[in-house]
């Protein structure tokens, strides 16, 4: 059931109509189905015959929902910036709204004290410097308004504003990012996945933001772009890794909310989870990672439901044989945690993340119809309760 039979909260009160329209179009699904979503789909394929999209090769059809990557957008006007880059962004998030998808952005921005990119991306102090009065708050600035002024210019054919799903600090319990409030001690069970997988799990020294910085920092931006900026046609997600959550019923609400800044500053509750969907550093059995993730999910969806949001899943790893069911991941392992409880049917939509690293198929991306999950891949399109584009109500405009 939807939280609530009329329109739900909105972070933004002067939220675009395409967004108003939106947010109940999803509250309204919560319940009756998920939806298939992947990241760069149009950008980044494996596919040799010329498909536009990897997931229409497998499947003949889009994913509904799509994201995209702005990162590199805080060079906005600088030599090395490149504007090709974001005009193919532009194109892509028209054409895929006027198919009837819903548009998600993340933004892995470089470490605004010392540049440092993806992978080189801690330095202390880094969220106190952006803040009001910090050394580079001057500077952030300047990437806000560059940001403000793409998403201000994301409009459909009658010139109108798409609505963006933003999601502009994911992953913030972690200790890899410079928005990061760093790890907390995890159960033993966890504690020795992230051993498996070279992660301490332990608060970073480089990661030394506080919830308060951190939930600062959410605040500012919202506030920002939404009241200095004029940009309304976002949606908030916040989005913290399911490796830095103990899985226990009785904490998982305590760690998805540290950093938390307030009901009135989300729109949508995401989760990030490759640690509970076949990754090689999982030691459990396929039927003990197939409930470990369905409680993933129900916690999601539990902890959402008591703050009066939206649930999603903002980025999944890529079932596969380690999931127990080699040739039939997708609908035996993802489909079926989706549509096993009450609480799981309450989880909007499933990203799967990029296919561009090739190496890495255990955790990323989706498969092409000839390799080996393909086939099962057709069939969770055809008849999952994730559903894919051409299953979906969503009002297309062509």
């Amino acid at each position: 059931m939807p939280i609530t039979d009329s329109a739900i909260a909105q972070v933004d009160d002067r939220l675009c109509s395409a967004g108003v329209e939106l947010l109940a179009r999803l509250n309204q699904t919560v319940g009756q189905y998920a939806l298939f979503g992947h990241q760069s789909d149009e950008l980044i394929a494996r596919n040799s015959g010329g498909a536009a999209s990897d997931v229409l090769e497998a499947t003949g059809t889009y994913p509904a929902v799509f994201g995209f990557e702005l990162g590199g957008l805080e060079r906005f006007g600088a030599d090395d910036y490149d504007a090709e880059y974001f005009e193919r962004i532009r194109n892509a998030v028209r054409q895929d709204y006027r198919r009837g998808g819903i548009i998600t952005f993340s933004w892995h921005s470089v470490n605004p004290i010392t540049g440092g990119g993806y992978g080189q991306n801690l330095a202390q102090g880094s969220v106190t410097a952006v803040l009001p009065g910090g050394s580079s708050h001057k500077r952030y600035q300047q990437w806000l308004k560059a940001f403000a002024q793409f998403a201000l210019s994301l409009t459909d054919d009658e010139g109108s504003l798409i609505p963006i799903v933003f999601r502009p600090f994911h992953e913030h319990n972690g200790d890899w990012f410079w928005w990061c409030i760093g790890g907390r001690d995890e159960s033993e069970q966890d504690v020795e996945r992230l051993r498996r997988n070279g992660q301490s799990g332990q608060f970073g020294p480089e990661a030394d933001a506080t919830e308060e910085d951190f939930a600062a920092l959410w605040r500012y931006v919202v506030t920002y772009l939404r009241d200095q900026c004029g940009v309304h046609n976002l949606l908030y997600a916040i989005s913290p890794d399911r490796s830095r959550i103990r899985l226990d019923r009785a904490t998982f609400a305590e760690d998805y909310l540290r950093g938390y800044p307030g009901d009135g500053f989300v729109d949508i509750f995401g989760l990030d989870d490759y640690i509970d969907i076949g990754r090689q550093d999982n030691p459990g059995d396929p039927e003990q990672i197939l409930a470990e993730f369905e409680l993933s999910l129900e916690e999601l969806a539990r902890v959402a439901q008591a703050h009066g949001k939206l649930p999603a899943m903002t980025e999944v790893g890529t079932p596969n044989a380690l999931a127990g069911v080699p040739d039939r991941p997708w609908t035996q392992f993802l489909d079926r945690a989706a549509a096993s409880s009450a609480l799981t049917r309450r989880v909007l939509w499933y990203l799967a993340w990029t296919n561009s690293w090739h190496g890495e198929v255990n955790i990323y991306g989706t498969p092409l119809s000839h390799e080996r999950t393909g086939p099962d891949f057709r069939r969770l399109a055809k008849d999952g309760y994730i559903r894919f584009l051409d299953r979906v109500d969503s009002n297309a405009q062509v």
